[in-house]
């Protein structure tokens, strides 16, 4: 399997995905075959973890400039800095975040956030266009 882990570009806003705390290595690996087995495409799906995956996420911004840390800045005014918050604490314990680009809208949509729990999956949230929904 194929899967981004920790090459993804800093995304400003993650619109349609859906992200989830997995803890463990082998519960995200499960994770990532089933959403496959469900028709998810490899290249939709990435793994965050480890100190690779916190430079990545950038809480603050500051590791991609200017622009980054103003967008960083911007997000602190909203609901999202807590998510990116809560994101970055439980990679730095040791968990791994799952991201999945898809639409909302998706025939599999119900079927890929039960993967999710299945997994174990916490924190799951979808980003969408201008607004983050809480899924567990």
């Amino acid at each position: 399997m194929a899967v981004d882990v920790n090459r993804s570009r800093f995304a400003f806003y993650p619109e349609n995905r859906l992200i989830g705390v997995i803890a463990g290595e082998q519960s995200a690996r499960t994770l990532l075959d089933e959403l496959v087995t469900l028709g998810m495409a490899e290249t939709d799906l990435g793994v965050f973890s480890d100190d690779a995956g916190l430079r990545l996420l950038d809480e603050d911004g500051f590791g991609h400039g200017w622009l980054g840390h103003f967008e960083r800045w911007i997000q602190s005014l909203t609901d999202e800095r807590e998510e990116w918050r809560a994101y970055g604490e439980a990679m730095a314990s040791g968990q791994s975040l799952v991201a999945l680009r898809i639409d909302r809208r998706s025939a599999a949509y119900r079927d890929v956030i039960d993967a999710y729990h299945r997994a174990g999956a916490t924190l799951i949230r979808y980003f969408g266009p201008a607004v983050i929904e809480e899924v567990d």
